[in-house]
Formats: structure tokens, sequence, C-alpha cells
């Protein structure tokens, strides 16, 4: 993607879940009312994002740029990670 243009603003975010679309919590949450046994994987660990996070910081650094001008925008352009605080597995 980065080299199909020449200015990009990247946000990178994982485990993006969300309650209207379907996520890993809603699937367990279905899964739950009609099985009686549930198999996860127990060894992945990560940072779950709610997909407002990535959405809002976009918004956010779109609003600046709009403010401040798109120099001040356009120095900013890049990939940026996106992540919450603490962690978790598909088993807790």
């Amino acid at each position: 993607m980065q080299n199909s243009a020449r200015q990009y603003l990247i946000i990178r975010s994982s485990w993006v879940y969300s309650f209207r679309r379907t996520s890993f919590p809603t699937k367990v949450l279905r899964w739950a009312r009609y099985h009686g046994v549930m198999k996860v994987v127990d060894d992945q660990v990560d940072i779950p994002d709610w997909t407002r996070s990535p959405a809002e910081a976009a918004g956010q650094l779109l609003a600046r740029g709009h403010a401040y001008g798109l120099d001040w925008l356009a120095e900013r352009l890049g990939v940026y990670l996106l992540a919450g605080d603490g962690h978790t597995t598909r088993l807790v």
C-alpha cells in the first residue's frame, strides 16, 4: 500500500472488536447459546481494540490537519500502531 501513493496515513491495530458486527466476542456469545462445549486456542496473547479507537484516532489526526494545515498533517504521515492498555488471550 505504501508504494501505491506518495503520501499515506496508516493506523494499524489488532484484535479489533465490535458488538455491531461479527467479531470474536460476538462469535463466542453466539456459540455459547447453541453449543455445550467450545474449543479455542490458548496460546495467542494480544491487545483487544474497540473499533471506535482507531476511528477516533484517525478522526483526530485529520481534524488537526484541517485546523493546523496540510503541512502539519504531511509531517505526521506514515504508519502508526494503535494499541490499548493491557493484554488478553482468547481463552480469558
